[in-house]
């Protein structure tokens, strides 16, 4: 991880997903899990869980 010019922790793979990410994703993705149980699975804040979920949905978008 790095911290851009704005301040904001950013990836240092672009838009590549780290295996945490895709997994939360594909959990989420099955309707098995709802984001309070893979936050608390991945120990990650609801933003974050939120955030990935809507790279998601916005890659998905452009394709």
């Amino acid at each position: 991880m790095f911290v851009d010019d704005a301040g904001e922790l950013g990836e240092e793979f672009g838009d590549r997903l780290s295996s945490q990410q895709a997994e939360t994703r594909r959990m989420h993705g099955i309707g098995e899990y709802s984001i309070t149980d893979l936050t608390g699975l991945f120990s990650m804040s609801r933003p974050t869980v939120d955030r990935t979920l809507q790279r998601d949905s916005a890659s998905a978008k452009t394709r």
